[in-house]
């Protein structure tokens, strides 16, 4: 073969190879996949619940007449601010208590005279005792003395005096009943003053007069509400918890954020935790005192966010993470490749996911876009 012929033969080959490297490096080129990365960073985790709730009168006080008796007044109206203890809400019939009080008054005296009058037969048997005291004294000395008299008459002298001795005695009996029964009318005359004083009923707490149930000219009776008074400057929220977050929540201790119209009103800590669980709808209630909070009124709808748990951790982007049949993974940028990495998973929060085994490393730049294209070791081309 001439010279001519090995050189073209050589440089046909030649052509050939660098056309395979250009096609191997396109292809290498094409492989590699377009991502996007984030950081690993430490950060606070919290694990909390969003709730729906409403506002409530802390202070509530269905007013009922102390007495029953036709509702004569009402002295307030809905809407009304009443003063504990000051303002009047409504009056009942006190015709009846009236005259009871009346009445209770004349007994009390009819008793007063029935003490004197038994303190006066008092001093009566006690002058008779005197007498026959004396008389016996007398007529013993002169029968001891002089043998004046008989032992008959001394008897009857005796016995006389003895007699006396128990009238008197009767007398301080008699006495002491009547001064019972003075007690016994002064502590009626006290309850029909009281009766009396009841027909007119005031507020028993400061606030708002929010509903009437009975009017002029009703029949108000005890034990049924007249009025519905609530204190509008201590409120307090209150939420339904599902019961299996019992464990999780406790007064005093779990904190709350209530919004209200989509506006924070305020960060709050739990004031109450309910002693057992609805059997029925299986939730439990929880309140929380709300401190001088001009945003809401006793009716008003409410959401919160309750804080289970708090804790600081290594966090990835939660969409960067893959659910696989044998656990979690994310995808890590290794120069041009992603390797495959497995994770343990813990709160997720603000679209952050907690990474509780040491498998993310702060700074690891974990793929957030473009993650569900690769495999482990597969190129990629890192985009900003």
């Amino acid at each position: 073969m001439s010279k001519i012929i090995k050189f073209l033969l050589l440089a046909v080959l030649l052509a050939f190879v660098g056309c395979g490297k250009k096609e191997v490096a396109k292809e290498v080129e094409k492989k590699s996949i377009p991502v996007i990365v984030a950081n690993g960073e430490i950060m606070d985790f919290e694990d909390n619940i969003s709730v729906e709730g409403s506002v409530e009168a802390k202070d509530v006080a269905m007013v009922t007449p102390r007495i029953s008796g036709t509702i004569t007044e009402l002295f307030v109206n809905e809407g009304d601010a009443v003063e504990k203890d000051k303002t009047k809400l409504f009056a009942v019939d006190a015709i009846k208590t009236e005259q009871a009080m009346i009445l209770a008054k004349q007994e009390l005296a009819v008793a007063k005279c029935a003490v004197n009058e038994k303190e006066a037969l008092k001093e009566q048997a006690e002058a008779v005792l005197n007498k026959a005291e004396i008389d016996y004294k007398r007529q013993k000395k002169l029968y001891d003395e002089k043998q004046v008299g008989t032992l008959d008459t001394i008897e009857k002298l005796e016995s006389g005096m003895l007699q006396a001795k128990a009238s008197v005695k009767h007398a301080d009996t008699l006495i002491q009943l009547s001064k019972e029964q003075v007690s016994q009318a002064a502590a009626a005359l006290e309850i029909a003053k009281k009766n009396l004083s009841d027909t007119v009923v005031k507020a028993p707490i400061s606030g708002v007069v929010s509903e009437t149930f009975y009017y002029v000219g009703d029949m108000g009776t005890t034990g049924k509400a007249v009025f519905k008074i609530e204190s509008v400057n201590k409120l307090e929220a209150s939420f339904y918890i599902p019961s299996q977050y019992y464990s999780d929540i406790n007064a005093g201790t779990t904190k709350l954020m209530i919004f209200s119209n989509e506006k924070q009103e305020g960060d709050y800590v739990l004031s109450y935790k309910a002693p057992s669980i609805d059997n029925m709808l299986r939730v439990f209630e929880v309140k929380a005192d709300l401190v001088n909070s001009e945003l809401v009124a006793p009716g008003s709808l409410i959401s919160g966010v309750i804080q289970l748990g708090k804790s600081k951790g290594i966090g990835v982007p939660t969409k960067a993470i893959i659910k696989k049949q044998t656990g979690d993974v994310v995808f890590v940028a290794d120069g041009e490749v992603a390797k495959l990495v497995p994770i343990k998973t813990g709160l997720e929060f603000n679209g952050w996911t907690e990474v509780v085994d040491e498998s993310i490393k702060t700074g690891d730049l974990v793929i957030v876009e473009g993650q569900f294209l690769l495999n482990d070791d597969t190129g990629i081309n890192v985009r900003k």
